[in-house]
């Protein structure tokens, strides 16, 4: 053991392989006669070791293999936890197993493994097995594992005040590693195993900064939020719900200020932006969800972000990340505890805010979204799933390829990139039994305009208040000052317009609420962006 750190009740081990936040002790009543000095325990410093669960059919053989799954199902186990001392607890009725443990070894990169000293304890509840650490008071701490930030994607990482429950409060993880990157703490996944009440036992979620989270404060990337509101006092709903399906939340992630469409890195004024690890690790991340997607792409030990999307905040994201990324339907009642970007009511929801995932496999978001949301109870999904293969193959295949006359979507201006969504659209045609209809929406505008309208064009009627080239241009604050409320009324009645025309001349929901057809359109030209030069 290297060393050990000490900030404000929370102690940092490192070991050989990894270093390791200490999580809070879970006091055990030991069996035999056991003294710590006879494994090397003689000072207070904790000592890692694999606590093992027995039962009355374990053998030396079951018991290995027990060993070597952990290698492949956790990251935070290691040799390290393999050492002269083997804590064991018997589950089960009947007569405990004779278990040769002297002959329960195995080839570390430290030599071979063989434990000298067999511990039995007696616990209720039982403690998950796995790596843990054992202090001198007969006391375990779980070993949540250190994983530096080298992407800058997190604005604050924390770890839970107490054992973890959906009512959990949080504190700052005090952890410099080498001093270089901020450091996550990650439980090992042996602790948590799925359960149909559990079914994201173990999934590690990074958050948004703009959700609170109880005991930590909220920066939205904006210094003067920072000094002016204190920790959170609860944490948002969603991820209240999230926690008590099994997942783990280990920390914020940064994000564009309040949520607006800055880019890397001349419009960051507050925060420094997070790094992208596709291509040559320095084209834009995007955002607004920015940190969320730049972390989930380069950590292979992160298995989640949640977000939200606004304008595009989780879509383009994904995109420029490599990721699979998912908006869901606003007015669904998952954004209780979420700081709002635009937040007015419209027909009963925010008019444009709303959730978002971020995953790196289309399955893990499908599961995602079925057990979390609103709609699905933990581990009982109450209704059909999202979507099914017999609802798939009757819809319609929409291929954009321009959209308020100046923006031509399709096709792209590098061939390559082009070849690369036709020969996507055309699996996609075999696999549904169908064929693609390509779209201009503009000229759809044309053929059946919106009484309310009154004859302009699409671009005339929505230029004004949904023009988005500005967006990103620093004099965001002056424009905001000229606009009134009539100016906001309006621009929301027109939002209101476009929504109901494009539902019912483009994509027409069914009776059963979900949508005739699939819309295909890319998120941006697929052209390089170097985050190091100047946005326009």
């Amino acid at each position: 053991m290297a060393a050990e750190e000490m900030h404000h009740k929370q102690a940092v081990v490192t070991l050989a392989k990894a270093s390791y936040w200490l999580g809070h002790r879970t006091e055990v009543n030991i069996r035999n006669d056991f003294k710590p000095g006879i494994c090397g325990q003689s000072s207070p410093a904790p000592k890692p070791v694999l606590l093992l669960t027995v039962c009355q059919s374990s053998t030396k053989d079951t018991l290995t293999s027990s060993i070597e799954s952990f290698y492949s199902q956790d990251d935070v186990f290691s040799d390290d936890f393999l050492t002269d001392v083997v804590i064991v607890q018997f589950r089960g009725e009947g007569d405990k197993p004779v278990i040769p443990w002297t002959e329960l070894s195995r080839v570390t990169s430290t030599g071979r493994w063989v434990p000298e000293h067999v511990i039995e304890i007696d616990t209720n509840p039982e403690v998950p097995q796995g790596p843990y650490f054992l202090h001198s008071d007969n006391t375990l701490t779980q070993a949540w594992r250190l994983y530096a930030d080298t992407q800058d994607a997190f604005a604050t990482t924390f770890v839970p005040v107490d054992h973890v429950s959906s009512k959990t409060r949080y504190e700052p993880l005090n952890a410099t590693g080498d001093g270089m990157w901020r450091q996550v703490a990650v439980p090992s996944r042996l602790y948590t195993p799925i359960t149909q009440a559990k079914p994201l036992a173990g999934k590690r979620v990074s958050v948004k900064d703009n959700f609170k989270v109880s005991g930590i404060k909220t920066t939205q990337s904006n210094r003067a939020f920072v000094d002016l509101y204190g920790p959170e006092t609860e944490t948002s709903s969603y991820l209240q719900r999230l926690v008590s399906l099994g997942a783990v939340l280990v920390g914020k992630t940064k994000m564009t200020a309040f949520a607006s469409g800055e880019e890397a890195t001349d419009q960051w004024i507050d925060f420094h932006a997070p790094f992208n690890t596709r291509a040559d690790g320095y084209q834009t991340p995007s955002g607004s969800t920015t940190g969320g997607a730049s972390g989930l792409a380069a950590y292979e030990w992160l298995d989640f972000s949640v977000g939200t999307d606004t304008t595009g905040s989780i879509r383009l994201p994904a995109a420029w990340n490599g990721l699979f990324g998912i908006r869901i339907t606003s007015g669904t009642d998952t954004l209780e505890g979420v700081y709002p970007s635009c937040s007015y009511v419209l027909i009963d929801v925010r008019a444009m805010d709303t959730l978002g995932f971020l995953t790196r496999d289309a399955d893990e978001l499908r599961d995602l979204m079925e057990y979390s949301l609103p709609s699905f109870e933990a581990g009982q999904k109450k209704v059909t799933p999202i979507i099914s293969t017999a609802i798939l193959r009757s819809l319609a295949v929409l291929t954009i390829f321009s959209f308020l006359m100046k923006f031509y979507f399709f096709p792209h201006s590098n061939p390559d990139q082009q070849a690369l969504v036709d020969e996507f659209v055309s699996l996609l045609e075999r696999f549904l039994g169908i064929k693609r209809t390509h779209l201009s929406i503009s000229e759809r505008w044309k053929e059946c305009p919106p009484i309310e309208a009154e004859g302009k064009g699409i671009r005339e009627y929505l230029d004004k208040h949904f023009e988005m080239t500005e967006v990103t241009n620093g004099d965001c604050r002056d424009r905001g000052a000229q606009v009134t409320l009539e100016n906001k009324d309006q621009a929301l009645k027109e939002f209101d317009v476009y929504r109901r025309w494009f539902q019912e001349n483009i994509m027409k929901p069914e009776p059963n609420g979900s949508s005739s057809a699939i819309m295909i359109l890319p998120c941006g030209s697929g052209e390089p962006k170097y985050r190091d030069l100047p946005n326009a």
